[in-house]
């Protein structure tokens, strides 16, 4: 098979296309906005297709990953920057049980898929690529996890993940209001019709782009990603006598929440309001569509059947954990709201956690303290507990099998 090379500056162009095409596509398409399919994975596919085009007439395309890497590492930077101690206090009680709750999840599902696979035949890894990894980590973390577990091992893990992940996603934008509202039904007492509140602006809206600001924002993002793989370079080694690799990411993640957390008392590490969100969104809408570019869609022969039972068995499993939220949360219509954004979470992305709770909100009225824990949880906290259950569930099967 002959190749072909796509060095930065193509990818630079490609991905622009795409990403444009993408949003395109995601403003026509009522369908991909009603499950809750992002725009990227919409451009993410339109550059898999140029792959599977060129490969069916034998040609191979040789993608640098350099702009990948940068973006995936760029949006968990962002991760790390949301770090807010102040809403983290305001969750209090109920945040911390929904936080245990997704790392009960987590464990579960991987747990389930581990078993489900060796039951197959397959790789432990791939258990653990179809379930935590995929469904409660979502198409950025599969994706980011996917090179160390074929690393590991685990060929086609890459692919099984995204293709978990976009199942699970659309999985969950189906079922998770609906999860929602059987619950609110048997709530106590029963939600009050309320108006929902008026939409607040982004916090962007009303500042300038100048030049300063974002000169100021990338320079803390470079520290942060610089003194992270630092972090990272230091923290790979043994524990227990099991060898493990931190992601490229995790480090950077950690030293940005650090500087959040340093910078009330000292300003020059805070970022402008709203900046961090707005970077870490532009990077996933690279990292995105680069990274599925990338994936050996081919290797995913003979796995569709074991795979597909895999996410069979998370249904039943996931859903006992959603209902036992609800009970943990207080059994009332806050709860019922909750419990629905971590069906959203634990089966899709965050996107469909809030998607489902907009929803709610319409017909049931407005739930603060939902709204406040749910995107913490499955936007930001999720996934340092999930990237530690991965990495070391990776290093003990990489050892072990």
């Amino acid at each position: 098979m002959r190749t072909l090379a796509v060095n930065s500056l193509w990818v630079l162009g490609s991905g622009a296309i795409a990403i444009a095409a993408g949003n395109a596509l995601h403003s026509r398409l009522v369908f991909l906005r009603r499950w809750s399919i992002p725009s990227s994975i919409v451009a993410g596919f339109l550059l898999a297709a140029i792959t599977l085009a060129l490969r069916a007439i034998d040609f191979e395309l040789v993608v640098d990953s350099t702009i990948q890497n940068l973006a995936m590492v760029t949006f968990f930077t962002s991760i790390g920057f949301s770090l807010d101690i102040e809403a983290l206090r305001r969750g209090g009680a109920p945040m911390l049980r929904l936080l245990a709750m997704f790392a009960a999840g987590a464990i579960a599902q991987n747990v389930t898929g581990v078993a489900v696979a060796r039951s197959q035949g397959l790789d432990p890894l791939l258990g653990i690529a179809a379930s935590g990894m995929a469904l409660a980590g979502g198409p950025a973390t599969s994706l980011a996890f996917g090179l160390s577990f074929e690393e590991a091992g685990a060929r086609g893990a890459a692919s099984v993940a995204m293709g978990s992940a976009l199942a699970g996603i659309l999985f969950a934008g189906v079922v998770s209001s609906a999860f929602g509202a059987f619950l609110i039904a048997r709530s106590s007492p029963e939600p009050a019709e309320r108006p929902a509140p008026a939409s607040q602006p982004s916090p962007l809206a009303n500042e300038p782009l100048m030049g300063a600001v974002l000169a100021r924002v990338s320079v803390l993002f470079g520290v942060a990603m610089g003194l992270g793989h630092a972090l990272n370079l230091m923290l790979t080694g043994r524990v227990a006598g099991i060898h493990f690799s931190l992601p490229g990411y995790i480090g950077a993640m950690i030293v940005a929440a650090l500087l959040r957390a340093c910078s009330t008392r000292v300003p020059a590490l805070a970022l402008p309001a709203g900046w961090g969100q707005a970077a870490g969104s532009v990077a996933l809408a690279w990292f995105i569509p680069l990274a599925l570019w990338t994936l050996k869609y081919w290797e995913l022969r003979g796995l569709a059947g074991p795979v597909f039972l895999i996410l069979l068995a998370q249904v039943p499993v996931t859903f006992a954990l959603s209902w036992l939220v609800w009970r943990t949360q207080g059994r009332d219509s806050d709860a019922a709201l909750i419990a629905a954004g971590y069906c959203g979470f634990m089966f899709g992305t965050t996107a469909n956690s809030m998607a489902a709770l907009e929803e709610l909100r319409e017909r049931f009225g407005d739930s603060p303290k939902a709204f406040l824990i749910v995107p913490l949880v499955g936007g930001f906290l999720s996934d340092f507990i999930n990237a530690l259950l991965i990495a070391l569930g990776c290093a003990y099967f990489a050892t072990t099998d």
